[in-house]
């Protein structure tokens, strides 16, 4: 009897709950609540700290809500003033000199050469006393230095700067030379005082389509003097270079249709123009028109196609859509031989590009669609049919293989002029464009100095352009090269005679080496070419 009532006391304590378990909480919990809930005063007290933290946490929330409405709000107006300041620019778009602006503003241009400084020192020996007058007669006009009062040169005297081989020009044309077919005020004149110095000077442009000896016959005629072909470079002269890679193989000129004679005269003896290729199998363009004086379509669909090695585009097409349809069929055929079986999501033949400037100016009052605007168009075709970005092998400025073959070229022309090429020292990359000539100039380094004259484009406006897959030299130029010339004058003209008027120092004073990452672009292999 007793262990059965020991028994059943057990299993009742076993089956006990503590009343603040129950509720869920701990015993000091339970028991203040008990011992303070009939106390009217602790429950005031507790009821208004518990609306005092409630009003806190409230007014901790509210500012927390106002300062990140702040920051959006801020967000918001910093991007509305951006694109506001993107659309007023838009609206002033005029690249090449439509908007007025003195002749020269020293206070605007900080790398023209310290002329009142250099003048009124009474220490300086680089100049005679009649040099001085020169300059300081013509220091308001910005002549400071004639060519007829230039002192004639004893032969025994010692080589001085930039003369006697010491120093050689690459000139860009358009905006530098000529405007349209228009000389710009002066350059004629220096031009012609280059030769007769015997200065080493080749004139390089991002346009083609032409013979570098048809560009010179022409210049000769507008500039009346004397242009030599090897004095020329045009945006496809370097392409000569791989000339040995595809003599034997079929290769496709983009351009006008003097651009295949000018290819096999680099050595491709079996290219063909994009017409001509059209005209051989018409079935590819079924939309294109045919005119009188080109090449006749075929008939019958019988012209076996032949595998294309590469695509080499020279100068701006005549028919944009047509060679994109074509240019396309080649670039997703296996081995580049339309008409197979299959047809590849990737890109399977090299495409060689020359000038890539989006715009150009001409005599129309807004820019021009350049070579780089035919660019854009294929890319995105290309993109669209197969998914990726269309890789491009580069060429003309502001990429390093046209300044390290116009290097080459000014050399070889410095020797034939009868100076030793080891001993120039500065190469006067005269331009206008800020995206091209400037940054290619400072991109090469070296003995490169980049001048901008002020009668040309400035710089060519893009919002965006299209990067060619692995474009990593363009990236590099984007990120690691600055735009800001070593030179400021206002023409070629201007140039040339500082240049004979100043000692070296002064007009290279700008002239920084560049410590940035290297080029990432090997020569040799991308083009053949022997740095």
């Amino acid at each position: 009897m007793v262990c059965s009532l020991f028994r059943s006391t057990l299993v009742k304590r076993k089956r006990f709950v503590p009343p603040w378990e129950r509720d869920g909480k701990t015993a000091d919990e339970f028991f203040a609540g008990v011992f303070s809930s009939n106390n009217p005063v602790q429950r005031m007290r507790r009821d208004d700290r518990r609306r005092q933290e409630a009003d806190e946490a409230a007014e901790v929330a509210q500012a927390e809500m106002d300062l990140e409405i702040e920051r959006q709000q801020l967000a918001v107006d910093e991007a509305f003033a951006k694109q506001q300041a993107e659309e007023v620019s838009r609206q002033q778009f005029l690249p090449y000199g439509a908007v007025p602006r003195s002749y020269f503003d020293s206070s605007q241009l900080p790398a023209w050469g310290e002329y009142q400084s250099a003048l009124s020192s009474g220490t300086s020996s680089s100049y005679s006393e009649s040099t001085k007058q020169l300059l300081q007669n013509d220091i308001h006009s910005k002549i400071p230095y004639r060519y007829d009062s230039l002192p004639p040169r004893r032969e025994h005297m010692p080589p001085a700067w930039p003369l006697h081989g010491t120093a050689g020009f690459v000139l860009d044309i358009d905006g530098v030379v000529l405007r349209s077919r228009d000389i710009i005020e002066g350059s004629d004149d220096a031009i012609r005082q280059m030769i007769a110095l015997r200065i080493p000077f080749l004139l390089m442009t991002n346009g083609g389509g032409k013979s570098e000896a048809d560009k010179a016959k022409e210049l000769s005629d507008i500039l009346q003097c004397d242009i030599h072909a090897d004095q020329v470079i045009l945006a496809h002269s370097p392409m000569s270079l791989l000339a040995p890679r595809y003599e034997n193989d079929v290769v496709l000129i983009g351009g006008p249709l003097a651009s295949v004679e000018v290819a096999k005269g680099y050595g491709f003896k079996r290219a063909k123009s994009f017409l001509q290729f059209q005209a051989e199998h018409p079935e590819l363009v079924p939309l294109r028109k045919w005119h009188a004086g080109e090449p006749a379509p075929a008939k019958a669909l019988t012209l076996p196609y032949q595998p294309v090695a590469a695509i080499f585009q020279f100068s701006d097409p005549y028919d944009s859509f047509s060679d994109i349809q074509v240019a396309l069929d080649v670039l997703t055929s296996p081995y580049g031989l339309i008409g197979g079986s299959v047809v590849s999501g990737s890109q399977t033949v090299p495409f060689y590009f020359g000038a890539d400037d989006l715009v150009y100016a001409s005599k129309a009052p807004l820019p021009r669609l350049g070579g780089g605007a035919f660019r854009e168009m294929l890319s995105a075709v290309y993109e669209s049919v197969t998914g990726e970005n269309l890789h491009v092998t580069p060429y003309g400025k502001p990429r390093a293989i046209a300044y390290a073959f116009a290097e080459q070229r000014l050399k070889a022309l410095s020797q034939r002029l009868g100076w030793d090429p080891s001993e120039m020292r500065a190469i006067s990359m005269v331009g206008d464009n800020l995206d091209t000539d400037i940054i290619g100039a400072n991109a090469r380094g070296g003995s490169w100095l980049s001048v901008q004259v002020l009668s040309g484009i400035g710089n060519a406006q893009a919002a965006t352009r299209t990067l060619s897959r692995d474009d990593f030299e363009m990236e590099w130029l984007n990120r690691s090269v600055s735009k800001s010339p070593h030179y400021i004058a206002p023409t070629l003209d201007h140039f040339l005679r500082e240049l004979l008027a100043f000692p070296e120092e002064h007009v290279c004073q700008h002239r920084k080496p560049y410590f940035g990452p290297p080029c990432p672009v090997d020569l040799l292999s991308q083009y053949n070419l022997a740095n």
